[in-house]
C-alpha cells in the first residue's frame, strides 16, 4: 500500500531504516548509512500576480525583500513552503485560506498576489490575466531527494529509471 504523510526529516529517516517504509522523499540531501538517493526533481516558487497589483510589471523576477512589503493570500496547506515563506517573509501580512476551493476562488477575483509552484499549475492550472512572476532568491527553489534502503535497490530499479 502506498500512504504519504508529513514528517520531520529524522522521523523519515527512522521510518526507512526500521522498515516503516520503504521510500522517502524529502528537500534535504542526506547521508543515510545502508541506503542509497536520487534526486527526483525540483519545484520553483512564484509569485501569481493579478493586473491591478503593483508587483504586475516585475515580469523579469522578483526577491522576498520585494514581496515583503505586501499583503499575500496563502493556501495553507503548502508543505515545506511553509518554512520558507515564515523565513524569508517574517514580516509579510499573510491572509490564509485552508480550503483549496475558497483559496482559488478569492486568488480569481482578488487584487492581492498569491503564490503557485512550477508544479502546482500542472496540477491546478493558472489565471488567464494574472503574470506568473519567478522568485529569484536560492530558496525559491526545492530540489527532492528519494530515499531507498540497500537492500530494496533492485526492487525500485523500474522507479529509479524513471528519474534518470
Amino acid at each position: 500500500a502506498i500512504s504519504s504523510r508529513m514528517k520531520t526529516t529524522d522521523e523519515l529517516v527512522a521510518d526507512l531504516q526500521n522498515g516503516t517504509a520503504q521510500i522517502i522523499v524529502t528537500n534535504r540531501a542526506l547521508h543515510i548509512p545502508g541506503a542509497f538517493g536520487f534526486v527526483l526533481g525540483s519545484e520553483k516558487l512564484l509569485l501569481n500576480v493579478p493586473p491591478t497589483h503593483p508587483l504586475f510589471s516585475h515580469k523579469g523576477g522578483l526577491y522576498f525583500k520585494d514581496i515583503a512589503p505586501y499583503s499575500i493570500l496563502l493556501y495553507s496547506l503548502i508543505g515545506d513552503w511553509e518554512e520558507v515563506t515564515s523565513e524569508m517573509l517574517p514580516d509579510t501580512h499573510f491572509i490564509v485560506q485552508e480550503d483549496r476551493e475558497n483559496f482559488d476562488s478569492l486568488a480569481r477575483l482578488s487584487a492581492l498576489p498569491s503564490f503557485a509552484t512550477d508544479l502546482s499549475i500542472k496540477h491546478y492550472g493558472t489565471q488567464t490575466d494574472a503574470a506568473l512572476i519567478p522568485i529569484l532568491d536560492e530558496k525559491a527553489t526545492m530540489t527532492y531527494h528519494c530515499y531507498i534502503m540497500n537492500k530494496n535497490k533492485e526492487f525500485f530499479r523500474p522507479f529509479r529509471e524513471k528519474f534518470d
